[in-house]
């Protein structure tokens, strides 16, 4: 299972997602964790102090892992949070006794672990062993925190902070990707959605996910599904390339099923992540080490994205917009996708001789579109609304056709677009 010590260790995970259940009652946790186990899921983590009475927590451990003995559970019994208020004997003596009662991991929180290290390396030869540390209001400097972390005896290193720093998701996964053992660096809430998609590949590990139904046991974490189907995390290797949505609404996955469900046709090399709470793009994504193949800017980060391109096309030249950059031979382009999109359905439509008009109901809107039809010399209407043959609606992101009662998915010309560069294929 792993090698015991302080050193590199070397760990099998039966998986890359580990449902995480925080309940106050055994029945509830032990329904919630049957559910998802008869759906196949094989990694939990028990929350004990989340019970109403954490000593219930070893006869639950038990229950579960006699009914799916292939299933692994990693406890925890923080101190400081839910309804544990013991000493730390008492702690240490519940977490023994759920690795007797099945439990395969202990995750022991770094301000009790490095006192108690005698028990975490007797613990070794019993169990893997998670040593985390959690900060709910900064993040402070990664290189003293990891080496008071390494001294502990454990398999995994877990570092879980809180930070709106546009670059601190960055340098987690950097750190992730560069780090030689076993580790999850995660930032808390909606901002740190990049580190519970890409970290599990890039460290080696796994990442959290709550159950579709229940509360989840931390700010920004998803459910098992979303991971799963949405993001493909099964597929995912450190290998993988991703795109950058920057920046979709906190919570809000239209973005990511549309993109992933186009980019899953190519295979696992790509997956779309959002990038939310953003107010500026970080440069580290810019990084070779990041493998950060593309991007898709969403509401205020077009205009900002020109500084990063090593090449314009001419539609994002002529509207002063790029919703979407890309590499090609190492160097950064920037497009305009939806503009290319527009100019294309224009041609179609124009040339089949169709009155249309383009609806754009913002004055930025309206600016780029005006500066597109000039520069493709088009016969063209841009207002607030219209009857004609054909309107492209650029607010709706549709496309209609009146006489044949016929719509287009304006958005979903615009990914197919964007797709088609990012995998290299125009």
């Amino acid at each position: 299972m792993s090698s015991r010590g302080s050193g590199t260790p070397s760990v099998a995970l039966p998986s890359r997602i580990c449902v995480s259940i925080g309940e106050s009652s055994p029945e509830r946790l032990l329904g919630l964790a049957y559910t998802e186990a008869s759906r196949g899921e094989t990694l939990f983590e028990f929350c004990l102090e989340s019970l109403s009475d954490p000593p219930d927590g070893p006869g639950a451990v038990r229950d579960f892992t006699r009914r799916w003995p292939h299933a692994w559970v990693i406890v925890t019994c923080r101190k400081g949070g839910g309804h544990f208020h013991g000493s730390t004997d008492q702690q240490l003596r519940l977490l023994s006794a759920s690795v007797d009662a099945g439990a395969r991991i202990i995750d022991l929180e770094i301000e009790t672990a490095s006192h108690t290290q005698q028990w975490m390396r007797q613990m070794g030869d019993r169990c893997l062993r998670i040593v985390s540390y959690h900060n709910y209001r900064s993040a402070p400097p990664l290189g003293p925190l990891l080496k008071k972390l390494e001294s502990v005896p454990a398999d995994i290193l877990k570092v879980a902070v809180t930070s709106k720093d546009a670059q601190t998701p960055c340098k987690l996964i950097e750190r992730a990707r560069q780090y030689a053992r076993p580790s999850i660096f995660l930032v808390m809430g909606s901002s740190g959605l990049p580190t519970r998609i890409l970290g599990p590949c890039a460290g080696r590990s796994f990442t959290y996910a709550s159950h579709p139904s229940a509360a989840a046991t931390a700010i920004g974490q998803l459910d098992v599904q979303t991971l799963r189907q949405t993001y493909r995390l099964d597929e995912l290797s450190p290998e993988t390339e991703f795109i950058a949505g920057l920046s979709c609404p906190a919570y809000d996955l239209s973005h990511s099923v549309e993109y992933n469900k186009v980019l899953s046709r190519a295979g696992p090399q790509i997956v779309y992540v959002p990038w939310t709470c953003l107010r500026t793009i970080p440069s580290l994504l810019f990084s070779p080490s990041m493998r950060t193949c593309g991007m898709a800017l969403h509401r205020d980060f077009d205009s900002r994205a020109f500084g990063f391109a090593d090449r314009v096309d001419v539609e994002a030249k002529n509207a002063g917009i790029v919703d979407t950059l890309w590499k090609r031979h190492g160097k950064w382009c920037a497009g305009w996708k939806l503009g290319d999109s527009i100019a294309a359905i224009l041609k179609t439509t124009l040339d089949r001789g169709a009155n249309v008009a383009v609806i754009a109901d913002t004055p930025r809107q309206r600016r780029a579109i005006e500066r597109l039809i000039s520069a493709h010399r088009y016969s063209v209407a841009v207002a607030a609304a219209s009857h004609a043959d054909c309107s492209v609606d650029v607010s709706r992101m549709v496309v209609n056709y009146f006489s044949k009662v016929e719509k287009i998915d304006l958005r979903g010309e615009v990914i197919r677009r964007q797709v088609e560069v990012w995998l290299g294929r125009q």
